[in-house]
């Protein structure tokens, strides 16, 4: 079965978009398997579509190709400019501040309002759920870009780090679930990793 992950890589791969065809044949996955994951691709605004003029008679292409990741960058500078200094009390603040605004950002199910919602940030989450990891009903991301690379290496950069991280815990713990480990990764290289894991309801 194909999943979002592969869907990502392959648009990311292909600026002008790709058809359901192209993506089927790409992926190696049914047409309904490609079609239900676009769609929930682009409801949450991910991907978006455009429609290719017909060459002959009959209804036109639609293409689809990832979002453009810029709306929700306005917000993440006011966490950055919220928060001055950089002592504990002040790195505490930036982790509460950017959880509630995690909450309200993320929709959807645990763990692919996450991965969605890191998405159109432009941090390309990508599935690296280890064995035990599955048996632990839990769920692995990587980070494979940082949007805000440049300002992690300035000084006082480690805030942005920080801010990604409440970004993440407040989204999980939105869906129900929790970050029980972040791994903050050399940001030109990016690579940073969280783990979540699914709470049991009692």
């Amino acid at each position: 079965m194909t999943d979002r992950e592969g869907i990502f890589d392959a648009l990311a791969s292909n600026a002008d978009g790709l058809t359901v065809s192209e993506l089927v044949g790409l992926l190696g996955a049914s047409d309904s398997q490609v079609r239900r994951k676009l769609s929930a691709l682009v409801a949450a605004g991910a991907v978006t579509t455009l429609k290719d003029d017909p060459a002959g008679p009959g209804r036109p292409t639609l293409r689809f190709r990832l979002a453009v990741t810029t709306s929700a960058w306005p917000d993440l500078v006011r966490i950055l400019v919220a928060i001055v200094g950089g002592d504990d009390a002040h790195a505490r603040a930036m982790l509460d501040l950017a959880r509630d605004r995690g909450g309200d950002m993320v929709s959807g199910e645990f763990p692919h309002g996450v991965v969605d919602a890191m998405a159109r940030l432009g941090f390309s989450p990508r599935d690296r759920s280890t064995r035990k990891d599955v048996k632990d009903d839990a769920y692995r991301l990587s980070f494979q870009t940082c949007p805000f690379r440049d300002a992690v290496t300035a000084p006082g950069g480690e805030a942005v780090c920080t801010m990604h991280r409440g970004l993440v815990e407040g989204m999980t713990e939105a869906l129900g679930g929790v970050v029980d480990q972040f791994d903050a990764r050399e940001p030109i290289a990016a690579g940073c990793e969280a783990r979540l894991r699914a709470i049991a309801v009692a």
